[in-house]
């Protein structure tokens, strides 16, 4: 049984594919990130992450934030993983704003907060059906 906290890793290259078609600047080195982190070659798909996270490219904060929150060839860093993460999310990519609702609904790096935690479940809901399917786990009675 596998849990959401470490989805598997063809969920995350099929959606970094999908991010590759819609964000095609720097597709090839995303692309390449991509199949290092398929690999589990993590260190190796940091490197081509950084620079397309650096320059804006969401897929990349996005996983350069994934990375950091589950300890994949770096250090589980919290505050790390938010930084990329808003990043990523203030560019409308839903699984960021769900993966940021989720570490305030564990306190991971942030105060816990299931009010905060549902207001980015409900961001991520429209373009992510796990949006919807999170805001029902938020326990009954929270300032939603």
């Amino acid at each position: 049984k596998r849990s959401m906290k470490n989805p598997p890793f063809f969920l995350i290259l099929a959606f970094g594919l999908l991010i590759a078609v819609v964000f095609p600047a720097g597709a090839v080195e995303y692309k390449k990130g991509l199949e290092l982190a398929q690999a589990q070659r993590f260190p190796e798909a940091i490197k081509e992450f950084q620079p397309l996270a650096k320059q804006g490219h969401a897929g990349a904060q996005y996983h350069l934030g994934l990375f950091y929150h589950q300890g994949r060839g770096v250090p589980v860093n919290y505050n790390e993983a938010m930084k990329w993460y808003r990043k990523a999310a203030a560019q409308g990519l839903a699984n960021a704003q769900n993966n940021i609702g989720t570490m305030y609904k564990r306190g991971q790096g942030v105060k816990r907060n299931l009010s905060e935690a549902a207001r980015w479940y409900r961001k991520a809901a429209p373009d992510n059906d796990l949006g919807h399917i999170l805001i029902k786990r938020i326990p009954k009675g929270a300032d939603l």
